[in-house]
């Protein structure tokens, strides 16, 4: 059977529109930046996508950014962070490791205008860097170290100045705490439940 012609361009409407759709329905995310409005606007939008695993639109949005405001640096941390197709699929491959580290290097070449902003292209960085060379667990242990020192560090900072406490999810795990746990899955789950339903009920 020959396809239908208005079935075809309602299929390719729906595929061209159904994301941007979607996207309005994310939820407002918000990082402030150092970058005009209209690339802010663009940013945060990319942001949302980001947490949605939104991907590969989120890349779209970010460029949109970096558009906006030829200056805004840290829409190039967006970029490498969206260039993983699949953040939880490894490993990634040689051409999405490429074009993160080639975002991150663009960046760093802007110059990020906030400490914040030059700690997240940093942190990014460390999960490219080297790629052809470092392991990828090796690389994104290292970027994960460097996303919660810079945590702890910015609330410690903002303790001593009567601004701010920090989270319990930023204070640094006990000994224990950070143990690698050995149990079964299933145990896991049962243990993390059981604590989650203590802390509602307290």
């Amino acid at each position: 059977m020959r396809p239908n012609l208005g079935t075809f361009v309602t299929a390719l409407l729906a595929g061209t529109f159904a994301p941007a759709a979607w996207a309005q329905g994310l939820g407002r995310v918000h990082f402030e930046t150092s970058c005009t409005p209209q690339a802010q606007e663009k940013f945060d939008s990319g942001l949302a996508m980001v947490h949605s695993f939104f991907y590969p639109n989120s890349v779209q949005a970010f460029t949109d950014a970096a558009a906006a405001d030829p200056q805004c640096a840290i829409a190039y941390w967006g970029i490498a962070i969206s260039s993983r197709p699949n953040p939880l699929i490894l490993p990634l491959t040689p051409a999405a490791l490429k074009n993160g580290l080639d975002a991150v290097e663009k960046g760093k070449t802007i110059g990020a205008k906030t400490e914040r902003e030059r700690d997240w292209l940093e942190a990014i960085e460390l999960y490219y860097k080297d790629y052809d060379k470092v392991d990828q667990t090796e690389r994104g242990l290292a970027y994960a170290g460097r996303c919660n020192s810079g945590r702890r560090s910015r609330y410690d900072s903002r303790r001593r100045r009567g601004t701010s406490s920090i989270p319990r999810t930023y204070r640094a795990p006990s000994a224990a705490a950070s143990a690698p746990d050995d149990r079964p899955l299933p145990a896991r789950v049962g243990a993390s439940r059981r604590a989650g339903g203590s802390a509602a009920r307290r």
